[in-house]
């Protein structure tokens, strides 16, 4: 069993109109709403075997405001590649990974984490498909399972969708139902 942890970054600063694309960083809600990311990852014990991480800054820096939030470091490849990558470019990295990684995370943009996810998941009937077909916000996890030995054998259809978490709603209610069990 493989899992693939699929997260759009973070909400990102459009204040400097003379900002590159690739160097936003993340306002002030997109800070928050990694670090809430982070201690999510912390209270479920979210553990990657390796994260593939789009070059973009804010997607470095979603990812390390989690690692700070859950007090974890990742092993961690950052690759141009993930910059507009669509499904394809995001299998061939899938493909790439080493036989023992069980969990990989894939910290990206829209509309490839976006399409990966519809693309990838073979319960299309599902409420949480549906909800990913409307909109995938920034700052959303989506959690794919498949039943392979590598993900080198993943393939389009392949895979059951197990969670998405929106910053506004999952991972608020999934968060306090965490406190008020401790």
């Amino acid at each position: 069993m493989k899992q693939l942890i699929l997260l759009r970054h973070a909400k990102s600063d459009w204040s400097d109109p003379f900002e590159t694309d690739q160097d936003r960083q993340l306002n002030k809600r997109g800070q928050a709403a990694a670090a809430k990311l982070g201690h999510y990852f912390k209270a479920n014990n979210i553990q990657p075997d390796n994260v593939l991480c789009s070059s973009a800054a804010r997607t470095r820096e979603t990812l390390s405001r989690i690692e700070n939030a859950a007090q974890k470091r990742f092993t961690t490849t950052f690759t141009n590649a993930l910059y507009g990558a669509a499904v394809n470019d995001i299998l061939s990295l899938l493909h790439a990974q080493k036989a023992h990684h069980d969990t990989v995370l894939i910290v990206a943009h829209n509309l490839g984490i976006q399409d990966a996810a519809l693309k990838l998941t073979a319960n299309c009937e599902s409420v949480l498909f549906s909800k990913i077909q409307e909109k995938v916000p920034t700052g959303s996890l989506i959690l794919l399972h498949f039943d392979i030995k590598s993900f080198a054998h993943i393939s389009l259809k392949s895979g059951e969708l197990h969670q998405f978490i929106r910053p506004k709603h999952e991972l608020i209610a999934a968060l306090n139902s965490k406190k008020t069990k401790s």
